[in-house]
């Protein structure tokens, strides 16, 4: 960075670091080309005062209030604030020109000075004769004073005349400019002890070498040239030498006056008999000093010798003990010795008599050896024998088994020859009872004809993990991703089936959504009731009309009260097949009694789609209208779920564990439903929904069950939500077969 350009000193605020590529800058001075002018504090603190700097990673790792040089310019684009350009480390300026170089070297060396705070401990000084140099300073008691290297030598550099012109107001003490001259010349900077005392030696050793050759051939010259090599005065230290001369010629006048007055002042003082006596009590005094010193370090060492010698009688006084413990051991352990011989001659002896008696042992172990063999050769023969007799049962039962195989097979097709008959009803009571006959001895039988109640009233139930109450909410969202059903949609039919609602599953996604259903509450199990227009009272439901046989919804209740703590899901299947305004009351009625099971989950579909336009009922009597329905909807997702794409589910169903618990909604969702101007059965319908749909935060809000509620209780949709308008066109839908 040159002088010519725009110069400016700044303090570093904040430094780049790992993930910060820039740094920032306080501006505090501008160089106007002969000083610094200080930054006005206004122009310091404006909104644009701090300069960043883009290439800031060289202040990586530099401490913060740290005085740095740069070049000032425009942000880039347009962007307002100013731009750093090339920083790097300003050198601090003390300004010692106006003093000799030893008043200087004091200052420096011994009084210490003030650097700025923060900024390093180096500094440029300027010093007399146009000279400087660059030193490096340690912390003193009271400042700073430079830190001299061990040989003493200084470097000095030529100053530029206009650096004395840089602060005239002691205000901004820095070059600006790096700092970057050739060496002129080094002097010494030794303390004036230190370098008396290496000059003198140097000289001495100089002298004592050149007359230690005078009885030699050689020339006085070459002698003298010796000499001085090997004193260190010329040679390889010849510089040291020359700055020691030099600072000798510039500072002996003064020490040699000073030296002169203090031999005067000592005469003059030793004249005196005062003096002379203060010296005699010194040379009595340090003499009675040394004595006493003496007589203490006698009395140290005697003591040390009478201290060492107490230790090593202490010592043989401990070996002689270690001694006669070793005896008493060792005797011990003879003692030991013989009593352990003694123990193992009688053991020898014992061992003899077990050996004479292992002997017996052996020979009667014989004989039985003998007789175990020709017992096992009798064995050996009666298991062939035992073999035989099953190879002849095994071959005995498969002959039994291939007549009982044709014997069935000629059952059957008897049997279903008679399918049909008018005594149909005979033949498969007594083909049941033969299937029985046949399954009793321990084969697995089909049955001759088919069974009388539809499989999809009685699923088989398969292999299921048991869920509590607070996992069910994330199995239902889990069953509406893999089926691509809308998570609020599952989770409203959830908390009406569980509040013990007969529910209306509508829309095109309806049977996916039973099943999804069925996976996450009953282990997948879905009870099926097909209505049909023979289905005209409520009587019908539990028994079919022609064969008076119990149906599916029969079934699923039976098992609902024989298993209380286990959900079952069963589905009418096409209300609108049926009459069902003829008997839908007396069934909400016999539903909402409390002797019904509350495990009993009770949905019902439709034929017709849910889709199609049909005229608004405003007849409030309409049993259709007290029914809860879901239009179940597809999600964004549902064209990629798993269901959809033919991928196996992961994981097996669950079964929710029913513990029995009341249905208690929140504190916030009781007040609010219970505000709404509908009738007590309304409210209680609500309520009860509520408590089932605390499962899920994204289950039914309160505003929603409250539609439901007012909507029950008025049959008004006129003003209801989206959602209740979509049910109520389900609803208007059902036509029944009257």
């Amino acid at each position: 960075m040159t002088t010519e350009e725009e110069v400016w000193l700044g303090r570093l605020k904040k430094p780049a670091g790992r993930f910060k590529p820039h740094c920032e800058f306080a501006p505090v001075a501008r160089f106007n080309g002969t000083h610094w002018e200080p930054v006005r504090e206004s122009e310091r603190r404006a909104r644009n005062g701090a300069v960043l700097c883009n290439d800031g990673l060289i202040t990586v790792g530099q401490h913060v209030d740290t005085f740095w040089l740069y070049r000032r310019g425009d942000a880039a684009g347009g962007a307002m604030g100013q731009t750093a350009e090339s920083p790097q480390r300003a050198d601090s300026l003390l300004d010692l020109s106006g003093k000799t170089m030893a008043e200087a070297r004091r200052i420096l060396c011994e009084r210490g000075v003030q650097l700025p705070d923060g900024n390093g401990n180096t500094a440029v000084v300027l010093l007399e004769d146009g000279l400087c140099a660059h030193l490096k300073f340690e912390k003193a008691d009271q400042g700073w004073k430079v830190k001299v290297p061990a040989k003493g030598l200084i470097e000095l550099f030529h100053a530029k005349p206009s650096w004395n012109q840089l602060d005239p107001d002691r205000r901004v003490p820095f070059l600006p400019e790096s700092f970057d001259r050739d060496v002129v010349k080094t002097v010494s900077w030794l303390t004036d002890t230190e370098f008396l005392s290496q000059a003198f030696v140097q000289f001495s050793d100089a002298v004592s070498a050149y007359q230690s050759m005078l009885g030699g051939n050689e020339p006085a010259w070459r002698r003298l040239q010796r000499a001085l090599k090997d004193a260190r005065v010329s040679g390889a230290e010849v510089d040291e030498f020359h700055n020691a001369v030099e600072r000798m010629r510039a500072e002996w006048p003064a020490t040699s006056r000073a030296l002169s007055g203090l031999r005067e002042l000592s005469e003059l003082f030793l004249e005196t008999e005062e003096a002379r006596a203060i010296l005699v009590r010194a040379v009595e005094q340090r003499a009675s000093e040394k004595m006493s010193e003496i007589e203490s370090s006698i009395r140290s060492e005697l003591d040390q010798r009478f201290i060492a010698t107490r230790e090593e009688l202490a010592a043989l006084e401990q070996r002689i003990e270690l001694d006669r413990a070793t005896q008493a051991s060792i005797a011990i352990s003879v003692h030991e010795s013989r009593t352990a011989n003694e123990t193992l001659l009688r053991k020898a002896e014992s061992l003899r008599n077990e050996v004479a008696r292992t002997s017996e042992q052996t020979q009667s172990s014989r004989t039985q050896l003998a007789r175990i063999k020709d017992e096992v050769e009798h064995l050996e023969s009666a298991r062939l024998s035992a073999q035989r007799e099953r190879d002849e049962a095994l071959a005995a039962s498969k002959a039994i088994d291939e007549r009982l195989r044709d014997f069935s097979q000629e059952a059957r097709r008897a049997f279903e020859a008679m399918v049909g008959a008018s005594d149909s009803h005979a033949a498969a009571s007594l083909a049941e009872r033969l299937r029985d006959w046949l399954a009793g001895a321990g084969k697995e039988v089909p049955p001759f004809m088919p069974s009388s109640v539809p499989p999809w009233s009685r699923p088989s139930a398969g292999e299921a993990k048991i869920i509590d109450t607070p996992a069910l909410g994330e199995r239902l969202s889990q069953e509406a991703e893999n089926h691509g059903i809308q998570e609020q949609d599952l989770l409203m039919l959830d908390a009406f089936v569980r509040a013990g609602e007969p529910v209306l599953v509508a829309g095109r996604m309806a049977d996916q959504s039973l099943r999804a259903y069925a996976r996450a509450v009953s282990g997948g199990e879905l009870r099926l009731q097909p209505l049909d227009p023979s289905i005209i009272g409520l009587d019908d439901l539990w028994r079919m009309p022609s064969t008076e046989r119990p149906t599916a919804f029969a079934l699923a209740w039976h098992r609902a009260v024989t298993c209380p703590d286990e959900p079952v899901l069963v589905c009418l299947r096409d209300l609108d097949a049926a009459p069902f305004r003829l008997w839908m009351t007396s069934l909400l009625s016999v539903l909402a009694a409390p002797d019904r099971p509350r495990n009993l989950l009770i949905t019902a579909t439709m034929s017709s789609p849910a889709g199609e336009a049909a005229a608004p009922s405003s007849l409030r009597a309409d049993p259709a209208r007290a029914l809860a329905t879901v239009v179940m909807r597809a999600s964004q997702e549902a064209v990629t779920c798993p269901v959809v794409l033919g991928a196996t589910l992961i994981g097996m169903p669950t079964r929710l564990a029913m513990d029995g618990s009341s249905l208690e909604p929140s504190p916030g969702a009781a007040r609010a439903i219970c505000k709404l101007e509908a009738d007590p059965v309304a409210i209680a319908r609500a309520l009860r929904v509520a408590g089932a749909g605390r499962v899920s935060a994204n289950g039914p809000s309160s505003e929603s069950i409250g539609a439901w509620a007012k909507f029950w209780s008025d049959g008004n949709s006129n003003s209801a939500p989206p959602f209740l308008q979509h049910a109520v066109r389900a609803l208007d839908n059902l036509r029944d077969t009257r």
